[in-house]
């Protein structure tokens, strides 16, 4: 069963292929079988560095276009800005 090893196929869809085989198990003894073979991965820690400034020395920005439908019903965009102080 190398596709389960590689993850590549869920225990549902294992179970929908070994049923017309004859197989009557539910779809958690195929969750717990596939869960004792596959190797034991971790995933990665998210690495963050962190920026600290002083009070008052950095501001950090961010904009994007908003939708909206005026009073005519005419949709329509309008910029919008968002600014964070570093130190807030």
């Amino acid at each position: 069963m190398a596709i389960v090893k590689d993850g590549g196929i869920s225990a549902p869809a294992i179970l929908s292929r070994i049923e017309p085989l004859g197989c009557s198990s539910k779809v958690t003894t195929i969750r717990n079988y596939v869960k004792s073979i596959k190797p034991n991965i971790r995933p990665h820690a998210k690495a963050t560095i962190r920026y600290e400034s002083k009070p008052g020395a950095q501001i950090q920005l961010d904009w994007g276009l908003f939708g909206y439908d005026d009073h005519r019903g005419t949709r329509r965009n309008i910029a919008g800005l968002m600014v964070t102080m570093g130190y807030s």
